[in-house]
């Protein structure tokens, strides 16, 4: 499957169920709204496609790879009766159509509260939201 033909609006949904299924609405749209961020940012590729295909959980080595296909296409394994896809969804849709304020405070990047890069050490600290940790380069 070309990932790059799926459209911004399923490859959002996917990133943001690979990365934030199991967090608060919040903590879904924020992870929506650090690509956006970088879209609109000229360190990073102008495009939502290329910004979200080079975030680590779309390597086929990412543990998460396999749900994240899964997600893609709405109509695979009844995404559309599964209500935290739809909060994925849904949020994808308020960060495309910027129908509400950035709750990241502007971060570019994101990583689970229980992990300590080395990426971060120079960044500034947005905010925690759920289980993650939002940074502004």
């Amino acid at each position: 499957m070309d990932l790059r033909k799926v459209g911004q609006l399923n490859l959002l949904t996917a990133l943001i169920w690979g990365e934030a299924r199991g967090e608060p609405y919040d903590g879904k749209f924020a992870v929506g709204m650090v690509v956006f961020n970088r879209v609109n940012d000229p360190r990073w590729p102008h495009t939502y496609e290329d910004v979200i295909l080079q975030l680590s959980c779309f390597n086929i080595e990412d543990p998460n790879h396999h749900e994240i296909l899964k997600a893609v296409i709405p109509s695979r394994n009844g995404n559309w009766q599964n209500m935290t896809w739809r909060e994925c969804r849904s949020s994808a849709q308020l960060v495309l159509g910027r129908w509400r304020e950035d709750n990241t405070k502007g971060a570019n990047h994101y990583h689970s509260i229980d992990c300590d890069p080395r990426w971060d050490d120079n960044m500034i600290l947005t905010i925690t939201i759920g289980d993650h940790e939002f940074f502004k380069a």
